[in-house]
């Protein structure tokens, strides 16, 4: 198997790669090469190759045979790779296509998780990629989703820098006190307190 799903350099991958593709195209509808193709995404993610791998992964979930355990790993996979790449939608809609189709699976549980994680993130790079209204909406959002998150306090402290941005010294002292108000114990409540004193 030439250490796969962990091959040790590019050219072991290959030579496993070419393996696995033999086995698939002799005995296509066998479980052991369908799992060859789920191994052989994996040791491309491993090496980094995204988009080999997912395409791998797509072809899997859009064939026919493949049984459901194997379906739900691709799916869970492809949605994995796509949030490591940063593609926040698309990898929303691969998480909710799995949960969709596999809410019991072994890996379903964490998966919600990865939505919730996903959805933090994809706020995040809106702010930081200056998109303050989409960024905005996205963590009002959250909050209203996940209400009891950890991740409250910050995103509330997140909302007023937002606001701070924009000049507006009221609206500004307006969210910092949301923080403050709702998270009164937190760092971020005395972070708030902080920017309020300065804004004055």
């Amino acid at each position: 198997t030439y250490g796969l799903p962990n091959p040790a350099s590019p050219a072991d991958l290959e030579r496993g790669a070419e393996a696995l593709r033999d086995l698939g195209a002799r005995f296509p509808g066998d479980p052991l090469a369908i799992e060859g193709r789920l191994l052989l995404a994996q040791s491309l993610l491993t090496l980094g190759r995204h988009d080999e791998a997912q395409a791998q992964l797509k072809s899997l979930t859009e064939g026919k045979d493949v049984p459901e355990v194997m379906l739900a790993r691709a799916r869970v996979m492809l949605a994995r790779s796509l949030r490591t790449q940063k593609r926040h939608d698309d990898a929303l809609a691969a998480y909710t296509a799995y949960l969709s189709a596999h809410p019991f699976h072994e890996e379903s549980v964490n998966a919600q998780r990865e939505v919730m994680d996903t959805q933090y993130e994809a706020a995040i790079d809106l702010a930081e990629h200056k998109q303050p209204l989409e960024a905005a909406r996205a963590f009002e959002a959250f909050l209203v989703r996940y209400p009891l998150d950890s991740r409250g306090s910050d995103a509330l402290l997140r909302l007023a820098r937002i606001e701070a941005d924009k000049e507006d010294p009221k609206k500004a002292i307006e969210a910092y006190r949301r923080v403050v108000s709702k998270y009164p114990s937190s760092e971020d409540a005395g972070r708030a307190q902080y920017e309020i004193g300065l804004a004055y």
